[in-house]
């Protein structure tokens, strides 16, 4: 053979080879070498490496190499290598922030690197909620214990309000806000053109009474007097008691027409002991 025959068949061996590495769609064997086993045998293992590193290229690292040289050792060690990288992401990925990484030059500095400042930045995450979490439960806390003592006011200015308009033996009104309460429920009564029975009770002798029989004694007497007029009468009410040794009580009535009863009922005894009252009585 010529050398210049050589030469033409070195030539399109290497432009065969040239497009089986670098087109996208691989050459068909030449005719020259389509029976040559050798040639063939090239073709195939070429074309088996392209398939892995394509791929490699798109993620999926299952490919079985079956290959030996060094271009299949070298894919047999990426693919090795990759293996045990996706395995440390994993890792991390887990919360495993002690993974290094020393098998794949600049890529492993910044995978270090990386890992080195997630870990700094999922503790400082975890102190934030951390210190969060406590001033959360803080300020429950605190809401708990205002929301407490707010009620707590507020119970109490609703008390003070109640003892300072009734008195704390009979439960009633006391002497400084009855007239005040009189004049809104007349008012009232008027207004809405209904009748309203004004009634005064006085217990007669109550002085003498408590020292006879003792101031305990006497209380009782004024609680048993106090729930007469609920127990009778039956109807929407005001009254209150007065200081000293007399008690008055004003009742509101309204679809009460008489009170023809009246002196029969607060004239009744207080068993044990004998309890006269007076009562007087002005419709308006």
């Amino acid at each position: 053979m010529k050398t210049d025959e050589r030469l033409d068949i070195a030539h399109e061996i290497i432009a065969y080879v040239a497009r089986l590495l670098g087109d996208m769609d691989p050459p068909n064997i030449p005719e020259a070498f389509a029976d040559d086993a050798e040639f063939v045998r090239f073709h195939a293992e070429i074309l088996e490496l392209r398939g892995i590193l394509a791929a490699f290229s798109s993620g999926d690292l299952s490919p079985r190499i079956t290959q030996r040289g060094v271009l299949a050792g070298s894919c047999k060690a990426l693919q090795a290598n990759l293996r045990h990288m996706t395995w440390k992401v994993q890792q991390v990925e887990n919360g495993d922030y002690s993974q290094r990484m020393d098998f794949m030059g600049d890529f492993s500095s910044s995978f270090n690197s990386m890992v080195v400042r997630l870990e700094s930045t999922i503790d400082a995450l975890r102190q934030k909620e951390e210190t969060l979490t406590a001033l959360a439960v803080s300020l429950q806390k605190e809401a708990r214990l205002r929301s407490g003592t707010l009620q707590k006011l507020r119970q109490s200015e609703a008390e003070f309000k109640y003892l300072a308009r009734h008195d704390p033996l009979t439960n009633v009104l006391n002497r400084r806000f009855f007239p005040g309460e009189v004049r809104e429920r007349l008012r009232d009564a008027m207004a809405m053109g209904k009748n309203c029975c004004f009634c005064f009770l006085d217990i007669d002798k109550f002085k003498g009474f408590n020292d006879a029989y003792g101031h305990i004694e006497g209380d009782r007497a004024l609680q048993f007097v106090r729930g007469l007029p609920s127990t009778i009468c039956g109807k929407p009410m005001l009254w209150a008691v007065m200081v000293g040794k007399n008690s008055s009580f004003s009742l509101k009535t309204p679809l009460l027409k008489r009170a023809g009863p009246l002196p029969n009922v607060f004239g009744r005894l207080w068993p044990p002991r004998r309890l006269r009252c007076a009562t007087g009585k002005r419709f308006f």
